[in-house]
């Protein structure tokens, strides 16, 4: 069969495909290997430990919808094997990735094997992952391409609630250039002034002070501000009394049993948006 006819096929084919067909025969496995389609893949899950690797893809236009969307699962026991296909199958990839999640909290081993797997700039939109601390997170961000990067999200390990340093993380130019943050499950140690560029960010801290929420509000009610929300979550507040002295008599939030929830302050940003700030008994938004 001519290239060009071939190329076309493949040009076709999804990732489910291209896999059976790298199995028929050497002749096509070798064609595949050279030409390198790219294949629609919509998410990526990484996930277990160096002993028990899966991989998880999604793809086509009903992924979410799964099972009627593709969907194919490899299992590993082997980290030679699992770097040698993820960098034959997704190292030559040009387009971007919408979802890549990473699910190895524990298991700096395999991390490390990873930080090897994963080709330079890796072009991702979405990147989420559970860590212990930012040193495991040191060893993957920095591989994503800061120019495609625009939603990070870092979730803590459940019952551990140890607040995590991120003095390195800010310093990245993924960091810098993200757009939406989410980080679940763990405080961090930051200054409110790390998260200014985010236009949308939820975030846990220890204690929010006062200047915390004067800087927050004075950045939400820059005209030229493009920030959208931002939640705060808290273990500890000042009390009510100076924030309303700054920022006025609240709105009441109630239930529909008319109990009291929470506050809310309505600031006029522009001709056409106002500056919404709720305050209730876990977190700030």
């Amino acid at each position: 069969m001519p290239d060009v006819v071939m190329r076309r096929i493949l040009k076709e084919c999804d990732f489910v495909s291209i896999v059976s067909l790298q199995k028929t025969c050497h002749t096509l496995r070798n064609f595949i290997d050279d030409t390198k389609p790219e294949p629609r893949i919509d998410q990526i899950q990484l996930s277990g430990s160096a002993s028990s690797i899966s991989l998880v893809i999604f793809c086509g236009d009903n992924w979410e919808k799964y099972p009627k969307g593709q969907k194919i699962q490899l299992d590993y026991n082997n980290p030679s094997q699992f770097k040698l296909d993820f960098q034959k199958n997704f190292g030559f990839r040009r387009s971007v990735l919408p979802y890549f999640f990473l699910n190895f909290p524990l298991d700096t081993v395999f991390l490390e094997v990873l930080k090897y797997s994963i080709p330079s700039a890796f072009r991702v939109e979405t990147f989420c992952m559970s860590a212990l601390d930012q040193s495991s997170i040191l060893l993957i961000l920095p591989l994503l391409c800061p120019k495609t990067l625009k939603y990070l999200e870092i979730t803590g390990i459940k019952g551990r609630y140890d607040r995590m340093e991120i003095d390195g993380l800010v310093k990245l130019e993924q960091w810098k250039r993200a757009t939406s943050l989410n980080i679940k499950r763990v405080p961090v140690s930051a200054k409110i002034q790390e998260f200014e560029h985010f236009s949308i960010a939820k975030v846990f801290f220890e204690e929010v002070t006062m200047d915390d929420l004067m800087f927050l509000r004075k950045k939400f009610l820059n005209p030229a501000s493009t920030s959208e929300h931002f939640q705060l979550f808290y273990s500890k507040i000042p009390n009510q009394e100076p924030i309303i002295q700054e920022f006025g008599e609240p709105f009441e939030d109630r239930d529909q049993f008319f109990i009291a929830r929470g506050k809310r302050w309505f600031f006029k940003r522009n001709e056409k948006e106002l500056v919404e700030i709720g305050y209730f008994p876990s977190f700030l938004f």
